[in-house]
């Protein structure tokens, strides 16, 4: 079961699997990149669409995690989706410093 322990969740904090913590890795390229081909093309799917987006970008990002504990998105679906769509964003962001380090 997923749960969040902080008010405020982001991608580095805030987030367990049966009361562990979740410390997300940063993604593979082939992961980045479904990552920002979802950033981009967000805005020209359905409400739908995009609800069921991004839980599998969720569940995709969390299960990313050095305990490797695997993450469905059926486990996240009492996650309210703009925590969802905060932590993403948030990882996003931290993925984007990632790419601009020279090392």
């Amino acid at each position: 079961m997923i749960t969040i322990t902080r008010d405020i969740p982001t991608y580095a904090s805030g987030l367990a699997k049966d009361g562990q913590p979740l410390e997300l890795l940063p993604a593979s390229k082939r992961d980045f990149e479904k990552i920002a081909a979802f950033g981009a093309g967000f805005a020209k799917k359905d409400t739908t669409e995009q609800l069921n987006e991004t839980y599998r970008l969720f569940a995709l990002i969390l299960g990313n995690n050095t305990a490797r504990l695997a993450v469905t998105e059926e486990e996240l679906a009492d996650v309210d989706p703009l925590t969802a769509a905060k932590v993403i964003r948030g990882y996003m962001d931290f993925m984007r410093g990632l790419e601009k380090l020279p090392n």
